[in-house]
């Protein structure tokens, strides 16, 4: 029996995370792990006791032509890895390896999934952690395509 890498299995589990995110964009899932134990998890979608995109059937941003990468004030969503870290306590997060994985909401193609500016400046200011990052193409346990997903230590 070949078995997948512990990689794979995180990266699995980070693409599952992101059915849930709320972005009529592009989707991520996140996780933390630390000692191989899932810390917490994280998807990009509206704060708690917020409308979403989904919900409204527009996504600002889209409406106002707003190009990649511009104007995210705008947006409602928090991003996955933000919400990740958002729900892990900083005891059990530091030292941790952070798995993000995403797609674009309308092809299904993979996105970028090297953390935004802002989240890679919020995990390498976290006191304790490295701004060790990586993007590389592993093979998925759910098909025999190649997915390309992130990591980041924490």
């Amino acid at each position: 029996m070949n078995r997948i890498s512990k990689e794979n299995y995180y990266l699995d589990i980070a693409q599952t995370v992101l059915e849930r995110a709320t972005c009529l964009r592009r989707v991520y899932g996140a996780i933390i792990v630390k000692n191989d134990e899932i810390i917490s998890t994280g998807y990009n979608g509206a704060p708690r006791g917020r409308r979403n995109c989904v919900d409204m059937g527009f996504c600002t941003r889209e409406a106002l032509k707003v190009p990649r990468g511009e104007r995210y004030e705008l947006c409602r969503s928090v991003h996955a890895e933000a919400n990740a870290i958002i729900s892990a306590s900083r005891r059990d997060m530091v030292g941790g390896t952070l798995y993000l994985v995403g797609r674009n909401a309308q092809t299904g193609r993979s996105s970028r999934t090297r953390p935004p500016v802002p989240c890679a400046a919020a995990t390498s200011s976290t006191p304790g952690s490295s701004a060790s990052s990586s993007a590389r193409r592993r093979r998925s346990s759910r098909s025999s395509a190649y997915r390309t997903g992130s990591t980041a230590t924490i």
